[in-house]
């Protein structure tokens, strides 16, 4: 097939490799950017206005941007036929040679309750969804559950330490718009749990024939504001909740509920908070004295507030400041607006410290290092940067924008303080510094937060009781 690639910038870039091997015999024309007079040509091959395709002889564009909506209107508004046009991952779909992907590799697993399970996610990486959903899968296989994990992608470490465990993952690209026939093998499952709100296709398609489970995580439109209209775009003949019927709908939490409810009304059945399996020897020990260490853990976006975390540093007197030290770890891009923002919040400061993401086994040997874990984000559906703070009993301070607030009595077992308020949250943060060695009481009432609520043994027999449900109702709700 002869393509066009409509994208040249970051979108594209970070999957050439991918695109390289799912060619496979297809050519690559040329490129489509609104700056083509500008450009001329990119990677020896021409680049041509949108106006300038309808003149051209080609099979598909592939639309290589995270704008790909604005991108599929342009086009079909210049009369470019709508059959031709594909998304990233449609593009990734057509290609049946790609289920064939090098991570797939079958492992034996013990079957001890004679139960299948297919769990359903996005591409996995080092974020709270990926990890809520690797432990949920990792606490299946270990109370018996024949487990198969079916994801479009990830980190090949997240992966391959899954299967390592003897967990079955099979990767398939462009999974979300794979065709109905080559879906079927995994269509024989005694129950399939699908992963978040994208996946929607793939909890219609699934639900037909198997009992189905949706856990929703997905914030709102103030802060995501592309995700919900997006994927209601992507497939407009699913948007309606009358075939929600047949799927049981599991949120994270209540402000997941309220998110999912303001599109599809009443249609959640239970609240179901992630789990996390604390380590065996776990280290609960006293705050480390001076410096303090605070830390903001996750992706480096707006939405966690890592720069409302740095103005509250710099409203703290200099004096606290040299008493301790600001971590924020997770994935940066200091060439990013948002990035250059936080670089200059934190000009003058050699308190503050910035640290790549790290693995599970990294962080768990982290956490005892640190005494106080701040959840700035102006909105989170829940928290698990909190909820492992809590495990290991340390002071957390979280956003009354936060799920994990539901679950948090400021001043008993952790701090809640207004989403967005620098003042506020330097005020308790203060507070803190201040009356480091009179908190024992409210780390311990978080230690038991967490064993009381999101233990994994806690979230294990909730998780399968739900499934039991899943399966038990499936036959009526589809009218069986």
């Amino acid at each position: 097939m002869r393509i066009l690639l409509f994208g040249t910038g970051r979108f594209y870039q970070r999957r050439k490799e991918e695109l390289a091997k799912a060619l496979y015999g297809d050519k690559i024309i040329g490129f489509i950017d609104n700056r083509a007079k500008e450009i001329g040509t990119f990677e020896e091959k021409p680049v041509y206005l949108p106006r300038d395709v309808l003149v051209l002889d080609f099979d598909y564009i592939v639309l290589m941007s995270i704008s790909f909506l604005e991108m599929k209107e342009q086009l079909l508004g210049l009369g470019v036929q709508r059959k031709k046009i594909l998304v990233w991952e449609q593009y990734q779909a057509t290609k049946p040679r790609l289920l064939r992907k090098d991570f797939l590799r079958k492992t034996k697993q013990p079957i001890s309750n004679g139960k299948r399970v297919l769990v359903i996610s996005v591409s996995l990486f080092l974020n709270g969804g990926s990890m809520a959903i690797c432990y949920m899968v990792e606490e299946l296989f270990h109370r018996g559950w024949n487990v198969t994990l079916l994801v479009p992608g990830g980190a090949r470490e997240l992966i391959c330490a899954l299967q390592q465990r003897g967990i079955d993952v099979i990767v398939v690209p462009g999974l979300m718009f794979c065709e109905e026939r080559y879906l079927r093998p995994w269509m024989q499952f005694d129950v399939v749990i699908v992963n978040v709100y994208q996946n929607i296709r793939l909890a219609y398609l699934f639900s037909k024939f198997v009992p189905t489970f949706w856990w929703i995580h997905e914030p709102s439109a103030r802060y995501a504001p592309t995700l919900y209209p997006l994927h209601r775009k992507l497939f407009p003949q699913l948007d309606t909740a009358s075939w929600m019927g047949r799927v049981r709908i599991v949120a994270v939490s209540q402000m997941a509920k309220r998110n999912f409810e303001d599109y599809y009304p009443e249609q959640v059945d239970y609240v179901l908070p992630l789990g996390e399996r604390a380590p065996e020897h776990i280290i609960f020990e006293k705050m480390t004295g001076s410096p303090l260490r605070f830390a903001i853990i996750g992706s480096v976006v707006e939405r966690k507030g890592q720069d409302v975390f740095l103005q509250a540093v710099r409203l703290l007197p200099e004096s606290l400041r040299q008493q301790a030290e600001f971590l924020i770890i997770g994935e940066d891009d200091p060439a990013s607006s948002y990035g250059k923002l936080l670089s200059s919040l934190a000009e003058g400061i050699p308190q503050v410290r910035f640290q790549a993401p790290l693995l599970r086994e990294q962080m768990m040997a982290l956490f005892p290092k640190l005494d106080v874990i701040v959840c700035a984000s102006r909105e989170e559906t829940l928290s698990m940067t909190v909820v492992e703070g809590m495990m290991f009993g340390k002071i957390c301070i979280t956003t009354d924008a936060t799920g994990i607030a539901e679950y948090i009595e400021d001043g008993k077992n952790g701090y809640i303080v207004p989403a967005g308020d620098a003042a506020e949250l330097a005020s308790c943060m203060k507070h803190v510094l201040e009356h480091a060695n009179a908190l024992d009481a409210l780390r311990h009432a978080a230690r038991a937060t967490y064993e009381n609520t999101f233990a994994m043994d806690v979230f294990g027999d909730h998780l399968e009781a739900e499934l039991q449900t899943t399966m038990q109702e499936w036959k009526w709700r589809c009218g069986k």
